[in-house]
């Protein structure tokens, strides 16, 4: 990630198949009373990320919640024929990110 200012990044999402998605983040809500952090994005993706946090019996449970759009022309071109690919790319990336914030998070406590 590379700062723009004190509230947006721009950042580089790269994936198994060989393209790489880069979007500008920005924070939109910040609610630590209710365990909120979400994203407003642009770039080759538009929408939000959200991040909510709930307490649940001495641990702590986050969903990940996210909608975009995507406006890279070659993805939406081939976005029908490419859509198992590109749900099996998704999945990929997401692991990768279950388990680097898992670490992210054992190395902190």
């Amino acid at each position: 990630m590379r700062q723009v200012d004190g509230e947006s990044g721009e950042l580089r999402f790269r994936s198994f198949l060989p393209y790489s998605l880069r979007v500008v983040g920005r924070e939109v809500r910040r609610d630590p009373a209710d365990g909120v952090l979400e994203l407003g994005m642009r770039g080759d993706l538009v929408g939000f990320a959200r991040f909510t946090v709930v307490g649940d019996g001495g641990r702590a449970r986050a969903l990940f919640e996210q909608e975009v759009e995507v406006t890279v022309p070659f993805m939406r071109v081939f976005g029908v024929v490419g859509r198992p690919f590109f749900r099996a790319n998704h999945a990929w990336m997401m692991r990768g990110g279950r388990r680097g914030l898992r670490q992210a998070l054992r190395e902190r406590v």
